[in-house]
Order: structure tokens, then sequence, then C-alpha cells
């Protein structure tokens, strides 16, 4: 899905604790203007929640975030990918995984069954008290769904997701990032597929992976199959264009290429809860982010590069976007 919901924005950074005071700061730095989250049914792009994440991690050097009595230090993950070119198939992948992470992490168990036409992986917390708003245990069956997805190139079907907690108000949401039967007030946390893709070999290559860990988690925030969609299929129609070229790109210029008809285009992004200008303005919000943060190119450069008029226009938009200025922003960085 192109954005998440506010919940998972929120929820996201209440593993900080005594850092909670970091919160206004840490959502400012991954892009996001705090003031924009007031509404319950605000939506946050998912690249700039990625980053949120990233940095929550980061500030605890903590990949689990805050939800478990012991961290998973900065690199766990890493250490762990560094031994998936041993693995031949799926199985060989998840079974290596759980028995790193049993040994690794006193808090945190795995674990991979077979049954007749399933397989079963259960991932389960030795203690859900610190993870109240049970964010770690979704995210953690996003991961272990979406990696493996991954690695063997194509999505995994879910048949259907288990959970230990209660149904949630954010129950829709669930639904968009598990496309399968959900039950809930269950023993473990488990993703059930068919046993079939266990024998999947594992197809990406060691740089692949190594890469995959390098960007993460912006990768696992995306849908298996997403690169389908329409949404996407317009950013990449977009992305080889610098930004200055690419504010000038229309509707028309984008349905010529997909042969497809304007009002289509249209009537579909909003089916998905987006829109034409949307995406452009996610574009350049994130290469905005990335000048700022890693070059030295003025505020009016940047500007120019990214097809404003001027360095002014530039600014407002950037204080939309994230509640600073760029001046400001970067000030944060250096």
């Amino acid at each position: 899905m192109a954005t998440i919901c506010r919940h998972h924005v929120l929820t996201s950074m209440s593993g900080l604790g005594d850092k909670k005071r970091h919160q206004s700061t840490l959502l400012t730095q991954a892009g996001i203007n705090p003031s924009s989250l007031i509404s319950e049914n605000a939506r946050v792009h998912t690249d700039q929640v990625a980053r949120l994440f990233q940095l929550v991690m980061i500030t605890l050097n903590d990949e689990f975030m805050g939800f478990t009595e012991v961290p998973s230090k900065m690199g766990t993950f890493a250490l762990m990918s560094d031994l998936i070119p041993q693995c031949l198939t799926l199985k060989d992948q998840l079974k290596q995984t759980a028995r790193f992470y049993n040994l690794t992490h006193p808090n945190i168990e795995f674990d991979l069954k077979e049954y007749h036409k399933d397989a079963v992986l259960s991932i389960s917390l030795t203690d859900n008290s610190y993870d109240a708003q049970h964010f770690l245990r979704e995210f953690l069956l996003v991961i272990w769904h979406r990696f493996p997805s991954w690695l063997i190139g194509e999505p995994i079907n879910l048949r259907s997701v288990e959970f230990s907690f209660a149904r949630p108000d954010h129950e829709s949401e669930l639904n968009v990032m598990f496309p399968a039967a959900i039950s809930y007030r269950q023993n473990s946390n488990r993703l059930i597929f068919d046993r079939r893709y266990l024998s999947k070999p594992i197809t990406r290559t060691r740089s692949e992976i190594q890469q995959f860990v390098r960007r993460s988690p912006y990768d696992i925030m995306t849908i298996p199959g997403r690169q389908q969609t329409l949404e996407s299929q317009i950013e990449r129609l977009l992305a080889p264009h610098g930004a200055d070229r690419m504010a000038n790109i229309t509707l028309h210029d984008v349905a010529e290429q997909l042969f497809m008809s304007p009002q289509t285009i249209q009537r579909r992004l909003s089916d998905l809860g987006t829109s034409f200008n949307t995406i452009k303005e996610n574009w350049r919000r994130e290469r905005a982010i990335k000048l700022l943060q890693n070059s030295q190119l003025s505020i009016e450069a940047i500007s120019e590069r990214l097809g404003f008029s001027e360095a002014r226009s530039f600014t407002r938009a950037f204080k939309t976007w994230t509640g600073l200025s760029p001046r400001k922003y970067r000030q944060m960085f250096f």
C-alpha cells in the first residue's frame, strides 16, 4: 500500500520509553509534519514511515524498536541475512531464521511446522506486556511474509493469519496488510500458507540481499506484488526524468505511455486513495529530503532542481510536508 495509517505511525514510537520526548523530532527528521497526524484519518506515505521506523531503531539501537525486554541490536538482521546464500530453498531459509533468532534473542520464539498441505510459521513473544499495542507482532508477521516472498521472487499467497491479541480498531488496515482470512485471540501469531512454497528456490544473490538489508525496512513496506499496481507503474515512468523535467509531465503524457485514457487513470488512482499529482508530490518530497540530507547544494539550487519557479514556493511546499523550512530541516543533520 502507498500509505500507512496514523495508528501505525504513532504506535511505532511507543517503545521509545524515556526517549519519547524525541517523538516530534523523529517525525520531522522522517519528513512527516507532526501536525498532519492530528486527524484520526491521517495517512502517511510508506517512504516516510520506513524512514521513521529506521530512526526509531537507530535511536534505541534496537531493531525490535523497544517492544521486547532485551533489544535486538542494530546489525542483527544483517547478520542473519548473511546466512541466506547458504540456503537452497525457502524451507532452508525459514528453518535457519528460526534457529538464529531462537538462539540469539531470549524474548522471541520462531517456529516452522509442516502439515499435509499447510506450512505454518509462528512468531511469539515471551512477554507481550512490552508490546501492549501489538505493533511488533504485526510488524514481524509483515516482515516474514514479505521478505520470504521477495527471496523466492513471487508473492506467497496466505491461506490465513492468526494473532494472539483481540480484534483491534484498525482491523481494516490489517485486512489490507494481510490479504487472507484473519482470526484473533489465538495461541500464537501465525502465517499459514501452501506447503509447496517451502520447496521454492531462493532466487536472490548475495549482493541483492545485502542491498535489501541496507535499505531495510523500505522494501518491507511494499506488499508482495505491488510492483504491478498502477501507482508503481506511474512511479517507474516518472523516475528516469529529472525533477525539473518531471514537473512538466502531465497526466496525458503518462496515459499515452500506459495506453490508457486519462479518465481511467484518474478513476483507478482514486480507488487506490491517491492521485497523479499526489504521486508527483511524493516523489518531489523524497528527492528534496535526500538532497537536503546528503548534498551541499543551496536551497535555491535544490528548488530549481525540483522544478519550483522560485525558492519561496519550494519553502512553502516543504513546510507543508515536514513542518520545517528546508534550511531548518537541514540544520538537524549538519
